[in-house]
């Protein structure tokens, strides 16, 4: 309970104010569903949905929304040598199974999409984290932890810390000289995005953003939850709503229809907030 509550006190601090709360069991069956609520109502219900989770044997997911995109999710990664290199001011560090951890950083400026692929390549990050995370004290329902389900742990916190975002790109800019890699250098993208300016005309080849998706981590096919979020993005500069393209994205992606209506649902929501957060400078809620 406590690790729960610490985490949305996090996400709180630096002005995290709506959250997804989601309750599945590794087959997608759909336990629970809290929908865009406030830090109130999902500290209120932590309790309950704590115990109903154990009890019914379902993993907690949430997604927070940070209105001002500076929130960066790093999954993953080596919790020691990155917060080694002075560049980093942790807000959250989870432990979501054993030596298996996930940081969470809140900047002082809006990081833009290239930015924030540069940050997870430069601390060697999972790059298609999804913005979401197990619930702090929770169990990980993951089969391959039966029959001692790991407990979600949140081993730092740090209420309010901001990392800065001049600094950690002056370290990549740094590290792409040194190395001689191509790393794209970071900052804004180099269109300007208005929302719902686009020419409308049709909507963007889905297969595309499949054909051009990178593979998984483990090699075992393309990685779908990228191709949804690539297809966002281009469906979002054609000028199409964010929740046009959401229920679009909820026709077309296999992924989200194999997680079942209520869950596909959240699923293409979040893949389509997440872009036009990451695209639009404009403030949403």
């Amino acid at each position: 309970m406590a690790d729960a509550r610490d985490m949305l006190k996090a996400f709180a601090s630096v002005g995290v104010g709506l959250f997804t709360l989601i309750g599945t069991s590794e087959d997608s069956t759909i336990f629970l569903v809290r929908k865009f609520c406030d830090h109130d109502t999902l500290y209120l219900n932590l309790c309950s949905d704590l115990l109903e989770a154990e009890r019914l044997k379902y993993s907690l997911h949430l997604r927070p929304y940070s209105i001002s995109g500076n929130l960066v999710q790093l999954d993953d990664v080596d919790i020691s040598s990155s917060c080694a290199s002075g560049l980093l001011q942790p807000l959250l560090i989870i432990e979501t199974s054993r030596k298996n951890y996930q940081m969470w950083l809140a900047f002082d400026e809006k990081i833009y999409l290239d930015e924030l692929k540069s940050i997870k390549k430069l601390f060697k990050a999972d790059p298609g984290a999804t913005g979401s995370c197990r619930l702090g004290g929770s169990l990980n329902f993951k089969e391959k932890h039966a029959p001692d389900f790991p407990t979600v742990r949140v081993v730092y916190s740090s209420f309010g810390a901001v990392s800065s975002k001049t600094q950690i790109l002056s370290a990549i800019d740094a590290y792409t000289t040194d190395t001689g890699r191509k790393t794209p250098l970071p900052g804004r993208s180099p269109f300007t995005f208005i929302p719902g300016c686009g020419n409308r005309k049709s909507w963007p080849f889905y297969d595309r953003a499949l054909e051009t998706a990178p593979k998984k981590r483990d090699g075992s096919g393309i990685d779908r939850s990228v191709a949804d979020y690539n297809w966002c993005c281009m469906a979002l500069r054609f000028g199409f709503g964010v929740d046009e393209v959401a229920e679009k994205l909820w026709q077309l992606s296999s992924k989200a229809q194999e997680k079942g209506y209520l869950l596909g649902e959240a699923y293409a929501l979040h893949t389509a907030y997440m872009a036009f957060d990451q695209l639009s400078s404009r403030k949403f809620a």
